[in-house]
């Protein structure tokens, strides 16, 4: 019989292997499938577009920029009409005699009629303040949807652009 390799001694220290880096990586060639009516990576960099398809294009890109220019002047204009009514509302407050004047123009001599004007001149305010809040909130949303209508229109026509063959 021949004489059995000795096992390495588990506990036996080891120097540790080289490691040979190799400057070789397989690599595997996949065969391009064309799907139909995809154009493939090479197509695509060759993709033409047609001259009246880049006028157009060009057109709509620039309605599309004053649209969003002019939906944005329009929110800015409202946003600074309601800063002037604020600041008008603020300097009414500031005149130390405005809700009595309101008050008693609406009062009568019973309590129901003084206390129909307290309620009268108080929910009048309260809308007033409400009107501008909602006005604020619209004219901010307008001026946004400009900015954004301007900033897509670059993109989205390009895009459809591009898609024209």
């Amino acid at each position: 019989m021949a004489n059995p390799v000795p096992s390495p001694d588990p506990l036996a220290r080891r120097e540790p292997e080289a490691v040979v880096p190799t400057t070789t990586v397989p690599t595997t060639t996949v065969a391009s499938t064309a799907i139909a009516g995809v154009p493939s990576a090479a197509s695509s960099a060759a993709l033409r577009v047609p001259r009246a398809a880049l006028a157009s294009g060009r057109r709509w890109r620039q309605a599309a920029r004053w649209i969003g220019l002019g939906l944005f002047a329009l929110g800015s204009a409202l946003l600074g009409f309601v800063f002037v009514q604020a600041l008008r509302g603020f300097q009414e407050f500031q005149r130390p005699d405005y809700l009595s004047q309101q008050f008693n123009r609406t009062a009568g001599d019973t309590w129901q009629s003084m206390v129909q004007a307290a309620v009268g001149v108080l929910a009048s305010q309260v809308l007033s303040v409400l009107y501008l809040l909602l006005l604020g909130f619209l004219a901010s949303a307008i001026a946004s949807k400009g900015i954004q209508f301007f900033a897509a229109s670059e993109a989205v026509i390009d895009e459809a652009v591009a898609s024209v063959e």
